[in-house]
């Protein structure tokens, strides 16, 4: 082989390595560019959710203090204990705590009594899990018995003997409601 073509080979392949290299190179940064821009998208998209989130758990605790604070209640004395409750129901259901707050502030807007809300709570979600409905319609109907009304559990093929009083029929739907929590 003519000394010529060893030089022009033996540039080509140092040619070729320099270019692959520097081929290589930029591939590097731009994958290290490309995984820096999803780090930060996934960092901002975890941040924007948790705000989100507390955002949200302020809102419901907020909502059921003032309908604690609208009956004449202490809503701070309360809260604790109702928030411990809306914990404990999460880590045994599929509903998070803050849309149990949620849930037990429109109960007790709804009329139930404080001493009652935490029965209703449980009977609200078993009666959604039982008639597969949202537990806020479950929750009206829970609202209603308490107010003696029990007519639109029929509409879903429950029934409360309409002789009962009315304090029996809100008692009888907190047993069927508590009765199916279990299916949550």
């Amino acid at each position: 082989m003519s000394e010529n073509n060893i030089n022009i080979k033996i540039n080509a392949k140092e040619n070729t390595q320099g270019v692959f290299g520097r081929v290589m190179g930029g591939l590097k940064s731009l994958g290290g560019a490309i995984a820096g821009y999803l780090s930060v998208s996934a960092i901002t998209s975890f941040a924007t959710s948790s705000v989100k989130e507390f955002i949200n758990a302020e809102k419901a605790a907020e909502e059921l203090a003032a309908a604690f604070r609208n009956s004449g209640e202490d809503a701070a004395k309360l809260m604790p204990q109702f928030k411990e409750f809306a914990a404990a129901i999460q880590s045994v259901t599929k509903y998070e705590d803050d849309a149990i707050v949620s849930l037990m502030a429109f109960g007790r807007n709804l009329g139930i009594p404080t001493d009652k809300l935490k029965e209703a709570t449980k009977a609200a979600i078993g009666l959604a899990a039982r008639l597969r409905i949202d537990v806020n319609t479950a929750m009206q109907l829970v609202g209603k018995a308490a107010q003696g009304n029990t007519s639109m559990l029929g509409r879903y093929g429950m029934k409360v003997k309409e002789s009962m009083s009315d304090q029996k029929k809100f008692a009888a739907v907190l047993k069927m409601g508590i009765s199916n929590f279990g299916l949550a």
